[in-house]
């Protein structure tokens, strides 16, 4: 697990990111890896005080700061680690690590547990029916649809009307 961001960022709730699936499409061509971050960089302009956690299988294989730089400003700003490895063949494996980074997170910062979602491309590694979870179809990835849907539960947590 690692825990960093900017010092001034106090988010007000989580966003975890798989990469394949949910920020490009799975096993797409190299030219369009992190093709979905304009999209999303979009729907999260108008909720700064998100923070965005790692949660791909990414962070076994690339150094953090190789992650951060596939982030362009805001959204790199925004970034404050990445989640813990769960035990293999641990039941919904994604969603303990989310709150278990959570748990650190908060416990690292002094602050009460903070709201969070998780957008990914694997239903099997959430618990069935999860809130938590905004599900990306694994052959786009993170689309309007998906975009629509993460709009909507930011918008109902923290208040405020979409853009016209």
């Amino acid at each position: 697990m690692k825990l960093d961001g900017t010092p001034d960022l106090q988010p007000q709730a989580l966003l975890f990111l798989d990469f394949d699936g949910v920020l490009h499409p799975n096993r797409c061509p190299e030219e369009q890896l992190f093709c979905n971050l304009p999209l999303l960089a979009t729907v999260l302009a108008d909720f700064p005080q998100v923070g965005l956690v790692v949660s791909s299988s990414w962070r076994h294989t690339v150094a953090w700061e190789a992650l951060r730089a596939r982030f362009t400003p805001p959204l790199a700003g925004q970034l404050v680690g990445f989640t813990p490895t769960a035990a293999p063949g641990i039941a919904f494996a994604r969603e303990i690590e989310c709150e278990r980074f959570v748990e650190a997170f908060c416990r690292y910062r002094a602050a009460a547990m903070l709201p969070w979602w998780a957008l990914d491309d694997m239903p099997a590694w959430f618990r069935p029916l999860s809130d938590r979870l905004i599900p990306c179809a694994p052959d786009r990835g993170f689309d309007e649809g998906t975009a629509y849907r993460l709009d909507r539960a930011l918008r109902q947590h923290f208040g405020g009307e979409p853009p016209s």
